[in-house]
């Protein structure tokens, strides 16, 4: 499994622990190693319909419409599935997770190159934002959704940062339910340099910040690209330096007390209104 920071898939000293007390790995527990661990009914169901999943678990006793959709996928695409005890469920997903008595284990999300990205938007024929770009988003659950948006309103590729950003986690594939694996991710380790590529492929920077301009009155050049700033401190100076246009997401009269919209949530804004 890839390396996802300290978090549920991170064994981290508590497996150097075991493995210093003659701790012998199982079959299972290299596979899960190599592998992502999806859990949760919509997610392992999205993870079957849109990508390679190498096996599927799920507890005895579990029923219903999604488990038995997940079993006609699977079925569908080949792909071998376990009836197994909830334990063995509990231990695959980890503590205090909701796993809802399903589990997949699939390839880890592989990035795509900067210039198969950059390849894919110029072939877009999409009028909103042809590429999204996050500059140091950290929350996990806001790149996830940010990823499930960019494939609803048909953004060709996501670039994301390689340092002081979230990352392909398990925890963002869930988030995304899936989408992580429907759209290709990009990670640069120079966020301006990426944006200088794409202008001179002919793309149009368009930044989010609470200063620009109302996206509702805005002249949008198209193709654009949309860069997205961090939950705390928004668009780095450098990255607003190389915007052509900054837009803002006015507020309603009635949105007393509320100063800023959620990264994950103003990115489908604006998706949105510029589709």
């Amino acid at each position: 499994m890839r390396p996802h920071g300290r978090g549920r898939h991170d064994r981290g000293r508590d497996h150097d622990r075991g493995r210093d007390r003659g701790h012998h790995r199982g079959p299972r527990e290299r596979e899960e190693e190599t592998h992502d661990v999806i859990y949760g009914r919509w997610p392992v169901r999205e993870a079957l319909a849109g990508g390679p999943v190498a096996k599927v678990f799920i507890a005895r006793g579990a029923s219903g419409g999604p488990v038995e959709e997940i079993l006609a996928l699977a079925r569908e695409k080949k792909v071998p599935f376990h009836f197994v005890q909830r334990e063995q469920i509990d231990r695959m997903a980890g503590r205090d997770v909701v796993h809802q008595g399903v589990v997949a284990m699939a390839a880890p999300v592989a990035f795509t190159s900067l210039d198969d990205i950059i390849e894919a938007a110029k072939r877009s024929t999409s009028r909103g934002a042809r590429l999204l770009l996050l500059d140091g988003v950290t929350d996990p659950h806001n790149l996830g959704s940010l990823l499930r948006s960019a494939v609803f309103f048909g953004v060709a590729g996501v670039i994301i940062p390689k340092w002081r950003a979230a990352s392909l986690t398990s925890t963002v594939l869930r988030a995304s339910a899936g989408a992580a694996r429907l759209i290709p991710v990009c990670q640069v380790a120079n966020l301006h340099t990426a944006l200088e590529v794409a202008k001179k492929e002919g793309f149009w920077i368009i930044g989010a910040d609470m200063a620009g301009v109302d996206m509702r009155q805005a002249d949008v050049p198209r193709p654009f690209a949309l860069v997205l700033g961090s939950e705390g401190e928004g668009l780095h100076d450098l990255v607003k330096k190389k915007c052509d246009l900054i837009l803002s997401i006015p507020r309603a009269p009635a949105g007393r007390g509320i100063e800023s919209l959620n990264v994950g949530v103003a990115g489908g804004v604006l998706l949105s209104a510029l589709s």
